[in-house]
């Protein structure tokens, strides 16, 4: 089932630094019938896009009703807009999942906010070769050579995330506790390590991009921030992510950003930015409509304007969120 939520924000004076924790209310609607969501992607109010142990469903009305596209179950999707999407292996869609392009499998492949698809393919212990198309193209141009034996004698990981953003692309490693996380920036270029100095309880397991930064969600309420290399010099150089806890330490499973706030979703959590600048991007609690912490896991978030966004949680729920 999926539930749409209302924030009420619980405002003191307007001199004054808001304390207090937003809190939702929502009504039911239908979902697809399932009891596990793998990918959620709604490039508008009304258009989405789920992957479930079901298969692949859409919706043209937020989530009142469902059309059964295929069976696919492959990882995180990705859509641009109503039509153009693209699979983890690299397929890609100008029809909104209907059909796909037929590329050579790609080890991961993502989507940029420019509508440009950036993929990765293995090459040897030591190399990936990146691809890229122009926006909303299906074509990939090859753009370089990674070549990881230059990090600390790192072999190139298995992939289990990338994210790209603004002339960067950071790559997720699946054995996040044995491969550190890797950087690559398109403008300098060059490389970056961010140093796996974590616990394997609180590695991270989602990034989202910023401006000038990535963040990061993981185990034990971790939730940090990677300032990016701004010059050459610092582009070959390793990286630290600045901690930034939450009050509790649940584990933290997603994690997304909208121009200036994030939402990050977890065990019983879910946590926000949102209206809270003036006291440092500080993530603030959300709480049920009966103004208590939730009692469910969530696992995958997804913003889609400044007002809302898209939650999956245990049992194959989601809510379909809008702040009031």
């Amino acid at each position: 089932m999926i539930l749409i939520f209302t924030v009420c924000h619980l405002l003191s004076s307007c001199k004054k630094i808001n304390n207090k924790l937003p809190v939702f209310k929502y009504h039911e609607i239908s979902a697809p019938n399932s009891d596990t969501v793998l990918s959620i992607s709604f490039p508008d109010l009304y258009c989405g896009y789920v992957i479930t142990n079901a298969g692949f469903f859409k919706t043209m009305n937020a989530g009142q009703n469902w059309t059964f596209l295929d069976q696919t179950n492959q990882g995180i999707i990705q859509f641009h807009n109503r039509n153009f999407g693209v699979l983890p292996n690299g397929r890609i869609t100008t029809d909104g999942g209907l059909t796909w392009t037929v590329n050579a499998p790609f080890e991961y492949a993502c989507m940029t906010a420019e509508g440009k698809v950036i993929a990765l393919d293995k090459l040897s212990k030591d190399y990936s070769l990146m691809y890229e198309t122009d926006p909303l193209d299906t074509v990939f141009h090859f753009i370089d050579t990674i070549g990881y034996y230059g990090l600390n004698s790192v072999v190139a990981p298995k992939v289990s995330r990338i994210e790209s953003h603004m002339g960067y692309m950071i790559i997720i490693p699946l054995d996040i506790a044995y491969d550190p996380i890797i950087g690559y920036s398109y403008n300098t270029p060059g490389y970056f390590q961010l140093m796996n100095d974590w616990t394997d309880a609180e590695k991270p397991v989602d990034i989202c991009s910023g401006f000038g930064e990535f963040k990061t969600c993981g185990g034990q309420g971790y939730i940090g921030s990677v300032n990016l290399p701004e010059n050459e010099n610092e582009a070959n150089a390793l990286v630290y992510p600045n901690r930034n806890y939450h009050a509790h330490k649940n584990d933290y499973y997603s994690i997304d950003r909208f121009d200036d706030f994030y939402i990050a979703v977890g065990r019983n959590s879910i946590v926000t930015t949102k209206e809270f600048k003036k006291e440092g991007n500080t993530f603030k609690e959300v709480l049920d409509a009966d103004k208590n912490p939730f009692n469910e896991t969530f696992y995958i978030v997804d913003i889609i304007d400044q007002n809302t966004f898209v939650v999956a949680a245990s049992g194959g729920k989601i809510y379909y969120g809008t702040f009031d």
